[in-house]
């Protein structure tokens, strides 16, 4: 499902020129979406929904490498003709998490065993033929640069900035809440500071959030030790999230038409009735109708059903 901006933004990515873009060709006028002060936040085509997916991944915001991509993949689609929900695929396909970033995330979520609570062989499949299961995001969807340079979620404070918070609430708060039967991992510090805004305004369940994942960033020097004594938790949460969420099988019954179970049940009984006299087992009380039809046992069921019967010793 594409997003909505797209479309208000296809004629100039498609006028950027060939190549690798510079920060020159995307951190423009054209591409501004607001600014405060050192805070600028850029348009970037993030904007494929995925409301079938089974688990979100929730990084700070996109690099510049990240925005880059993205374009780029989003100006060759057009170039080529692709439709533009195609192109949005391919640009969340190619540049979500983009770079050593996504080789990490993948090697930390195989440990985890998400592979397997989904259903599929390894975690890298999320980015290519089984992309349908996973949704991917950010607290802050469009690039956030602060004098010119990657925001990383510290400085200034996601959770106190006027300009950030708002961001959260108006992109964040509705995309998730479009892909509402999904488990929401988010990557971070900065990432879980942003559903806590969004538990407390009552837009994203608790329940749903598997928190205490480290970013899979390789500036994070303390990637490894952080996971490691979050490991258990993190399984633990995502097991017992895809047990909880998992459909119980239907019961199978025997579909027959009424015809058929009627047929079968009159041919049962009237087996029975082999003489004038019924011949029951010797064992247990049993019941027999009390009148029978002259000239044999001619069974009817509904006569059967409604007759007084008598216990017979």
């Amino acid at each position: 499902m594409a997003g909505g901006l797209f479309e208000s933004y296809a004629s100039a990515i498609a006028d950027l020129p060939g190549g690798a873009l510079t920060a020159a060709d995307l951190m423009t006028d054209a591409f501004l979406l607001r600014r405060d002060g050192d805070l600028s936040i850029y348009y970037v085509p993030f904007e494929r929904l995925n409301p079938r997916a089974r688990v979100v991944l929730i990084g700070i915001t996109p690099g510049f490498t990240q925005m880059r991509i993205a374009y780029e993949v989003a100006r060759d689609g057009l170039a080529g003709g692709f439709g533009h929900e195609e192109i949005l695929g391919r640009v969340d396909r190619t540049a979500s998490f983009a770079g050593a970033m996504r080789a990490n995330l993948n090697r930390m979520l195989d440990d985890l065993g998400l592979p397997a609570l989904l259903g599929i062989d390894a975690t890298d499949q999320l980015f290519a033929e089984r992309s349908e299961l996973m949704h991917s995001t950010s607290a802050l969807r469009n690039p956030v640069f602060v004098a010119g340079s990657n925001y990383t979620g510290s400085a200034p404070p996601i959770a106190t900035t006027p300009l950030l918070r708002s961001e959260i609430l108006q992109t964040l708060g509705p995309e998730l809440a479009s892909v509402a039967s999904a488990i929401l991992i988010p990557l971070g510090r900065a990432a879980e500071e942003a559903l806590l805004i969004l538990i407390a305004d009552g837009i994203v369940a608790p329940g749903r959030c598997c928190m205490g994942f480290p970013h899979p960033s390789g500036a994070n020097g303390h990637r490894a030790r952080l996971f490691a004594q979050q490991r258990d938790h993190l399984a633990h949460t995502l097991a017992a999230w895809f047990d909880s969420t998992r459909p119980i099988a239907p019961v199978k019954q025997q579909d027959l038409p009424v015809d058929d179970l009627w047929s079968r049940l009159a041919t049962a009984v009237s087996a029975a009735l082999t003489a004038d006299e019924c011949q029951w087992p010797s064992v247990s009380p049993q019941v027999r109708p009390s009148v029978l039809p002259t000239g044999g046992h001619l069974f009817s069921p509904l006569v059967a059903m409604s007759s007084p019967h008598d216990r017979v010793g």
